[in-house]
Parts: structure tokens; C-alpha cells; sequence
């Protein structure tokens, strides 16, 4: 007799029907616009905390309105933002003096704390804005991903459709156009 071949078992992968495949497509519609809304969120908290500090210094104006030319002449940003001569050209963290005599402002103490100090707030801002920008790409990537899903779910439902948009029924983005025959309801 020769020898025994093993035989191996092969178990079909039960195709999913129209309807759990539609299902499963709302799952996941419901859990991208979910997972979009959190990034949504968390880029305005983002925001609202940072304020663009980083742009303020080349774009930024700050228009002071004098009633003559002889005030023109004496003005004086030390004076008018009553602050130091180093700090008068700031456009965010302006403190005034009875700030600085009072309270140790972070980033301006004298020698190396003062640099240690101001470095560790430039390295956290600067993560900040790096982590800004990932969730804003992030949100428009779900943002596609939901654009996507529902598409793919309308195309799955009933009636008539062909692609349109060229001869291949796809955009100048890589999708699929399609448009539905109209048909009369009963």
C-alpha cells in the first residue's frame, strides 16, 4: 500500500450577504464620524490654548491710533505697554513692570535659568504645533474615510446606476461617480 496522504481540510470562507455587508458598512461609517469627531475636538482644544504664538512675530501689526504728530514724535512702546525696553517689540507675553517686579515670568530670568527656562517652552510649543498639525491631517484622512464608506454603501443599494464623470466613471480624487436611474415611486 502506499503511504497515506494527509489530507488537508479546507474551510470556505462564508462570503458575507448584501445585508451583514451593509451592516458592518454602518459600523464602521458610525465609528470613523465618532473617531472624527474626538480629533475635531481635540484640534480646537489644541487652538484655543496655543493661539498661533509662532506666527504672531512676522505678520502681526499693532496699530496705535495718536490724536497729533507731537505725540508721534514722543511715542514710545516702553512707555505705552509700560514694559521693558527688550520686551516693548513682543507681540505675545508682553508683561508689564509691576509684572516683572512682582512675579518671576517663565523665560526671562537672568543668566542660564533664563535660557533653560525659554528653551523648554520653545521645544513644548514647537510639539504642540507638531501634534496640531498630525490631528489635522488625521481628521481630513477620517474625513475622506467617511466619504468613502458612505459611497461604497450607496452604490451597494438598489436601483439602476452607472458611473459617469469621463469613460471610466472616476473623478480627477481617484473616486467613482455614479448616478442612479430615477425610477418612480409606488
Amino acid at each position: 500500500m502506499v503511504g497515506k496522504q494527509n489530507a488537508t481540510h479546507r474551510v470556505k470562507k462564508k462570503s458575507q450577504d448584501a445585508k451583514e455587508r451593509k451592516s458592518n458598512m454602518a459600523q464602521d461609517l458610525n465609528y470613523a464620524t465618532m473617531k472624527k469627531v474626538q480629533e475635531a475636538k481635540q484640534v480646537k482644544k489644541i487652538k484655543e490654548s496655543l493661539h498661533h504664538i509662532a506666527e504672531a512675530g512676522s505678520k502681526a501689526k499693532h496699530t496705535i491710533f495718536l490724536d497729533n504728530k507731537k505725540q508721534k514724535r514722543k511715542f514710545t512702546p516702553e512707555e505705552h505697554f509700560d514694559t521693558v525696553d527688550e520686551l516693548a517689540m513682543r507681540h505675545h507675553n508682553r508683561p508689564r513692570k509691576s509684572t516683572l517686579a512682582t512675579k518671576q515670568v517663565l523665560g526671562l530670568a537672568a543668566g542660564a535659568t533664563g535660557e533653560k527656562q525659554l528653551k523648554k517652552i520653545l521645544k513644548t510649543q514647537k510639539q504642540t504645533y507638531d501634534e496640531l498639525a498630525q490631528r489635522e491631517v488625521r481628521e481630513g484622512k477620517l474625513e475622506g474615510l467617511m466619504t468613502d464608506i458612505a459611497l461604497e454603501k450607496q452604490a451597494m443599494g438598489k436601483g439602476r446606476k452607472r458611473k459617469i464623470n469621463g469613460t471610466d466613471g472616476v473623478e480627477e480624487s481617484g473616486k467613482p461617480v455614479f448616478k442612479w436611474k430615477k425610477e418612480r415611486k409606488r
